[in-house]
């Protein structure tokens, strides 16, 4: 039986992963982002493949106190690839980065476009790939690296917007402010992540390539068209709805477009995958779950 150390494996994309890699008969050993050095260095022994997923999300706390949030996403990069560098069996690692580390562009983008991060979240992650690419060319450690859009569906932590709006409809809030809704961002369901990424691990690496970089995304639209969907859809699922007001107090001082024209053409020609849930679906599935959850 294959194992599996999900290292973030207690957040919303490990919980999602280790479920689907359990069904699929894997092993899987789910560490929490503060776990103890040698507790990953003990687990690592019995690992086929570890997932990088460890790291702090929260882009508004980024740009607060930008130098203890990089350190934070930064050295738990550190501590995982010093373990993988003392196991000597060169464990592959897969890393879970994100579309902010190409920064503001009007250009679609693919995987050779020059990253340049606009916010202190943007930086952590690329600062976290560029760790690992030294690693996997100094140490020769099988490294591959996936840069998500924005991510969403259901038991997801009230940090970004869809997932905030949705747990205030659950308080029964009726009326919240946000942020800036005339920003253009991409979105993929979690499930079409989950599918993109179990592509990308039954692939493997070519033939002497030791550092691969894969784009998922979704769809992209304008903040204004999410509101609109959980507006529409939690009235007619939940019987209610909330009414959300744009505060200037509550924008981010950023460009107004942040990795939303990503390219997945490679993932398309390479392992057939592209995504299956389009924005209204996925809103309304995770409405709908969300509904039957405390």
């Amino acid at each position: 039986m294959n194992t599996a150390v999900l290292c973030g494996g207690t957040g919303f994309v490990g919980r999602h992963l280790g479920g689907r890699l359990e069904k699929l008969g894997w092993r899987v050993v789910s560490l929490g982002r503060s776990s103890d050095e040698k507790e990953l260095e003990t687990v690592l022994h019995e690992a086929n493949l570890v997932f990088h997923l460890a790291a702090n999300i929260a882009v508004q706390k980024s740009l607060e106190d930008p130098e203890s949030f990089i350190r934070e996403n930064t050295e738990v990069t550190l501590k995982i690839v010093r373990c993988l560098r003392k196991n000597e069996r060169k464990l592959p690692v897969c890393y879970l980065s994100s579309d902010r580390i190409y920064g503001s562009s009007r250009e679609r983008v693919t995987e050779e476009t020059l990253p340049s991060p606009i916010d202190p979240y943007g930086a952590s992650k690329l600062i976290s790939e560029e760790i690992l690419r030294a690693y996997s060319q100094c140490y020769g450690i099988p490294v591959v690296v996936i840069r998500a859009s924005n991510l969403y569906g259901p038991r997801q932590r009230p940090i970004q917007l869809i997932p905030s709006l949705i747990n205030e409809l659950k308080k029964g809030t009726k009326k919240t402010k946000v942020g800036n809704l005339s920003v253009r961002r991409n979105f993929l369901y979690i499930d079409d992540l989950m599918e993109g990424v179990l592509r990308i691990i039954q692939h493997g690496s070519p033939q002497g390539e030791t550092f691969q970089v894969w784009n998922l995304s979704g769809e992209e639209c304008e903040m204004t068209e999410i509101v609109r969907l959980i507006q529409e859809l939690s009235k007619k699922i939940w019987g209610h709805s909330i009414e959300i007001e744009s505060h200037p107090s509550l924008f981010r001082p950023e460009k107004d477009q942040v990795g939303g024209n990503i390219s997945y053409d490679k993932a398309k020609k390479i392992l057939d995958w592209h995504p299956q849930v389009g924005l209204r679906e996925g809103i309304e599935r995770t409405l709908e779950i969300e509904r039957e959850l405390p």
